[in-house]
């Protein structure tokens, strides 16, 4: 790979050196004109322009130019922080061993366009990063019903982010792109019982994919922490994890003067949840099975008075 300030050393070497890289350095854009992108095969720029022109990473691309970042570089993480951010082909710097963490915590990571609108629906502030690769958080928050764009989601060490805006990533469990507060609200003061007689699973992550963690038992009851996913698959995460919101039964929604129930009446029936508890109890216990020889003691001894 040649890289060279020189456009006519680019021009020999691109007929000298046909197969070998040619990557132009350059620190205005006046530099950069049809002729040159002839014979190199990407553009070197200053981190400075990228910041003057957010799209000319993206246009550099359209145009079939590999696209590398020079700076006047030193030790700040913020400005690599920054880098990592952009779909950059490469970074040419002074110190190689930080570029090489950032390389490696960026390796095996995934992105797409998303280009939606989301919601917030966790009862804990979620604290944004500034980028999802080393999780370095900023001073801002994300609280209950906070609207947000999501303009691309990364998949990273197996865990999904969604980009909400320029180095802003959060993780992606708890935004969900499909539900509406209205939806949501009726159940959000309420508990869950588990209305079974055995333990219910509960995972990792909204997803059956992602590994079991925890339990929930019997007679029970579990506090909303968020929602994810959306009206016909929806997740509930408890402090013991994330559980199908169809394995449950909401508790609590008897007063017909609550602001829940009435909420609730209110919605259409293809936006309500149909698992719910509709009287104040709790599932019977489990009746022990008993032995023959156990049975015929006890019925024994209620015959000859003995208990």
């Amino acid at each position: 790979m040649i890289h060279s300030f020189s456009a006519p050393s680019l021009k020999t070497m691109s007929q000298l050196l046909p197969d070998v890289p040619r990557i132009f350095i350059v620190g205005s854009l006046q530099r950069i004109n049809f002729e040159v992108l002839s014979y190199v095969n990407g553009i070197n720029i200053s981190s400075d322009l990228v910041t003057q022109n957010p799209k000319l990473i993206s246009q550099l691309h359209a145009l079939h130019q590999k696209v590398f970042v020079w700076a006047e570089m030193n030790e700040s993480p913020k400005l690599w922080n920054w880098l990592i951010n952009n779909d950059v082909d490469g970074v040419v710097t002074n110190f190689p061993a930080r570029g090489y963490k950032y390389k490696l915590a960026k390796t095996g990571t995934k992105k797409y366009v998303v280009n939606k609108d989301g919601i917030y629906f966790g009862r804990v502030p979620t604290t944004i990063s500034e980028n999802p690769y080393l999780k370095v958080t900023t001073s801002k928050e994300l609280n209950f019903l906070d609207p947000v764009h999501v303009s691309s989601a990364v998949i990273a060490s197996g865990q999904t982010f969604y980009q909400i805006g320029d180095k802003e990533f959060v993780p992606a469990d708890l935004v969900s792109l499909d539900l509406q507060p209205e939806w949501i609200l009726p159940y959000w003061n309420l508990s869950i019982i588990n209305p079974t007689q055995n333990p219910i699973f509960t995972y990792n992550k909204p997803d059956k994919q992602s590994g079991k963690k925890n339990q929930l038992m019997p007679r029970k009851h579990y506090k909303i922490l968020g929602v994810s996913g959306g009206v016909k698959d929806l997740w509930l995460l408890t402090d013991d994890g994330w559980v199908k919101s169809s394995k449950v039964l909401y508790y609590g929604l008897f007063n017909k003067n609550t602001f829940a129930y009435k909420n609730y009446r209110k919605l259409d029936p293809a936006f309500r949840q149909t698992n719910v508890a509709l009287f104040p109890y709790l599932p019977v216990k489990k009746v022990p099975n008993k032995s023959f020889w156990s049975t015929y003691s006890d019925v024994n001894a209620v015959i000859f008075n003995q208990r």
